[in-house]
């Protein structure tokens, strides 16, 4: 069974280059959804029986988002995601009941699809240099890529995903699964790639701008094979499970520049996995029986963030490799490998498990790389959960018994690491300037309603007063009749006769403040203060 072969993408959005879109609210979706299962069942008797079983199970399924460089998409909200659900499973059954049998069974299963946003970089001259500008209040892009493969096994019970099973003479007997979610070279991705595209969150201090660009990716393979063999004279029995997650979870983007002076830019980045494999055999023979079990639940994930001569400018800027949504990534990987074998004669069981988890949260900053927040700005990596759990037991009972637990001979890796090269820069708390302008409210030109304590400036008033007219500024009365001075012992101060009435003192005498001799400071509204009090 196959599915998404031989194509670039089944579930496909594309904007061509140099489109202008503009609507009251923009989304873009690219979804897909996947379901296969195969099985295969054979069986034979008589004097020699030989037989085998094969199912083969195939997803390459993607949903991708295009854009072309020089775009322009403008709206109130722009929405932008890809994503991709597969569930493929499989079964295979071999049964063999002769004097002589053989019986196998294999299960291979392959799943390499994407969930993919990705903008054209602009390059060369003319409109090919052109690129792509997204505008708006709220922009959000992201990625969700689903693999499921547990219909089977997570049905609960004593399922398998494979089986063989024998009653004879002599037999051999081997069950195979192998389960590719991602391969070495052709990892599952979830990919939020930017390129160099330009995006302007356009908001303001009363209805601040949101920027989010998030790739998520959620896995769940879970496989099981057994063998039951019972051999009158001779047996022989081979049960494997291999689980190999290879994902790639990434936010990416090479000379894009990000601006939203209002409110905050966030960037994530998480992967949810779990990984299970399980094989068992039993085994008999009178004169003589052998049995090798393995299991391997393999885990290889990037969640990753990598910034390449990039621009961001934002009031609050969020950078989280290793976490989405609030949530952490995480990693369940469990293998069990056991084998029992009965026998008079010779009696040989080898077992072994392999649980490794290779799991990197980076968040990569490089090139001239340029972030600057108005207010906070953290970059955060984490490596989540991790469990681990590896089970495995060996019972030989034959003319020399013995038994053994089962060890791990994996090993894991884990990185949660920020690079910052030395030619990018970083700042927070860049306010640019705080101004403050202080004026009598008629020479001002500046009104507040009765009843309120402040509002914004509006852009001609901002350009009237010589202000920059994308930052935001508010204008308050300041009520001088509270207002207080900081004093020290020892300061002359004069009552001023605008003051006369609601003071206690001579106007236009000077007094020495003797408060607080020991030295700190003391505010006192001197509209109000008694400057007779000693």
């Amino acid at each position: 069974l196959k599915a998404g072969a031989e194509r670039g993408a089944d579930s496909v959005v594309q904007v061509q280059g140099s489109a202008d879109i503009s609507a009251a609210y923009l989304s873009m979706k690219a979804t897909i959804t996947s379901d296969l299962f195969g099985q295969s069942v054979v069986g034979g008797g008589g004097g020699l029986a030989a037989v085998g079983a094969q199912t083969n199970v195939t997803d390459d399924t993607t949903a991708a988002v295009r854009i072309e460089n020089g775009a322009v998409l403008t709206s109130n909200a722009v929405v932008i995601a890809a994503q991709a659900s597969r569930s493929l499973d499989g079964t295979a059954n071999a049964k063999a009941f002769a004097l002589g049998a053989g019986a196998g069974a294999g299960l291979d299963v392959e799943s390499t699809g994407d969930a993919l946003v990705q903008f054209y970089a602009a390059t060369g001259t003319g409109a090919g240099a052109l690129r792509t500008v997204v505008m708006g209040q709220l922009i959000q892009i992201s990625t969700l890529n689903t693999t499921q493969k547990q219909y089977i096994v997570q049905q609960g019970g004593n399922t398998k995903n494979v089986e063989s099973g024998s009653i004879s003479l002599a037999s051999i007997s081997a069950v195979v699964s192998q389960s590719d979610i991602g391969t070495s070279s052709n990892a599952t991705s979830s990919v939020v790639d930017l390129g160099n595209a330009s995006l302007i969150g356009v908001g303001s201090y009363a209805s601040a701008a949101s920027i989010t660009l998030r790739s998520l990716t959620n896995i769940a393979a879970n496989d099981g094979v057994s063998v039951s063999a019972i051999s009158g004279a001779l047996g022989a029995a081979v049960a494997t499970s291999n689980v190999h997650i290879n994902s790639d979870t990434n936010v990416k983007m090479s000379g894009a520049s990000i601006t939203n002076i209002s409110g905050e830019v966030l960037m994530e980045s998480r992967a949810t996995l779990r990984n299970g494999s399980d094989a068992g055999i039993f085994q008999t023979g009178a004169f003589g029986a052998l049995m090798g079990v393995s299991s391997e639940s393999v885990t290889n994930s990037a969640t990753n963030i990598d910034l390449a001569n990039t621009s961001v400018l934002a009031k609050t800027l969020n950078i989280n490799a290793g976490s989405g949504g609030y949530i952490d990534n995480s990693l369940s990987s469990i293998s069990a490998a056991n084998g029992s074998l009965i026998s008079a004669g010779v009696g040989l069981g080898v077992a072994f498990t392999k649980n490794e988890a290779n799991l990197a949260s980076v968040i990569n900053i490089t090139g001239t790389t340029n972030l600057r927040s108005g207010g906070n700005m953290a970059l955060n990596t984490t490596r989540g959960l991790l469990i681990q759990k590896h089970d495995g037991l060996v019972i030989v009972l034959a003319y020399v018994p013995y038994g053994y637990s089962v060890s791990n001979i994996g090993s894991n890796s884990i990185a949660a690491n920020v690079k910052i090269a030395s030619t990018a820069k970083l700042e927070a708390g860049v306010n640019y300037q705080t101004l403050y302008q202080v004026a009598y409210a008629p020479e001002s030109g500046l009104t507040v309603a009765a009843g309120v304590t402040e509002r914004a400036l509006t852009t001609a008033e901002k350009t009237s007063l010589g202000l920059e007219a994308a930052q935001d500024y508010i204008v308050s009365v300041w009520d001088s009749s509270n207002l207080a001075m900081d004093l020290l012992y020892g300061d002359i101060v004069q009552l001023e006769s605008a003051n006369a009435a609601t003071a206690k003192g001579v106007a236009g005498n000077y007094y020495k403040f003797i408060g607080n001799p020991s030295g700190s400071t003391l505010s006192v509204i001197l509209s109000k203060a008694d400057y007779t009090d000693r």
